[in-house]
C-alpha cells in the first residue's frame, strides 16, 4: 500500500486511523523511511508495522500499541513512549536516546545494540528483553523490570537503578561504572568480567549472584550476599560493612 497514503490518514486523526485499521485487520504495513518525525499519534494502533530507518525524532507515542512492529535503524530519539506497549517488537540498533519509556512494557523485545542513553525507564517492563550490546548509560531505570533479560556487553555506566528487578538477567561483560543499584534485587545475576567500579550495591539483594574477578572499589554495604561468587582475591577491592 502506498505510504504516502497512510502517512495521509495518521496525520488526519488517530481516530481515524484506528477505525481504519478495524477495517484492515491482519495487514502488515510498511512506513519504513518516512519522515513522521514530532508527529502526535497517541493511542494510536501501530502493531505489527514496520517502521526501520524511519524519523519519529519528537514524536508522541504515549499509550500506543506497538506489539510486534519493526524500529531496525529507526530514529526515536526524544520519543514519548511512556505507557505504551512494545512487546515483541524489534527495536536493533534504533536510537531511543533521550526517549520517554516510562511504564512501557517491552517484554520479549529485541533492543540489541540500541542507543537508550539519558532515556527516562522509570517503572518500564524489560521482562525476557533482548538488550545484548545496548548503550543505556546515564538513564534512569528506577523500579523497572529486567528479570531474565539478556545484557551481556550493554552499557549501564552513570545510571540509576534503584529498586530495579534484575533477577536472574544476564549482565556479563556489562559496564556498571558509577552506577547506583540500591535496593535493587540482583540475584542469580551474572555479572562474569563486568566493570563495576564504583558502582553502588547498597541493601541490593545479591543472592546467588556470581560476580566473578571485580574490579573495585565497589559498594556491598549491608547488601545481601548469601551465597554470591567472588573469584580469588577480590574481596580486597570492595566495600563489606554491614553486609549478609
Amino acid at each position: 500500500m502506498n505510504k504516502q497514503y497512510l502517512i495521509n490518514i495518521l496525520s488526519t486523526s488517530v481516530e481515524k486511523w484506528n477505525n481504519w485499521r478495524k477495517d484492515n485487520k491482519f495487514k502488515f504495513f510498511d512506513l519504513s523511511e518516512t519522515d513522521l518525525s514530532y508527529l502526535d499519534l497517541s493511542g494510536a494502533n501501530l502493531s505489527a508495522m514496520k517502521f526501520s530507518r524511519a524519523n519519529l525524532f519528537g514524536a508522541d507515542l504515549s499509550n500506543t500499541n506497538l506489539e510486534y512492529s519493526i524500529f531496525n535503524h529507526t530514529n526515536l530519539a526524544n520519543v514519548n513512549l511512556s505507557s505504551s506497549i512494545l512487546y515483541e517488537s524489534i527495536l536493533c540498533y534504533a536510537d531511543l536516546s533521550g526517549a520517554n519509556l516510562e511504564e512501557a512494557n517491552l517484554s520479549d523485545a529485541d533492543l540489541s545494540y540500541c542507543d537508550l542513553s539519558k532515556a527516562n525507564l522509570r517503572n518500564t517492563i524489560f521482562y525476557g528483553a533482548n538488550l545484548k550490546g545496548a548503550k543505556l548509560c546515564q538513564a534512569n531505570l528506577e523500579n523497572s523490570n529486567f528479570l531474565f533479560a539478556e545484557l551481556c556487553n550493554s552499557n549501564l555506566s552513570d545510571s540509576d537503578l534503584q529498586n530495579a528487578n534484575f533477577a536472574g538477567a544476564n549482565l556479563q561483560y556489562a559496564k556498571l561504572m558509577r552506577t547506583i543499584l540500591s535496593n535493587a534485587d540482583l540475584s542469580a545475576v551474572s555479572f562474569v568480567r563486568a566493570q563495576l567500579g564504583g558502582a553502588v550495591f547498597l541493601e541490593a539483594n545479591l543472592m546467588g549472584t556470581d560476580f566473578g574477578d571485580i574490579e573495585g572499589p565497589v559498594d556491598f554495604s549491608y547488601a545481601n550476599l548469601y551465597d554470591a561468587y567472588f573469584v580469588g582475591e577480590t574481596l580486597f577491592c570492595p566495600c563489606f560493612e554491614g553486609a549478609n
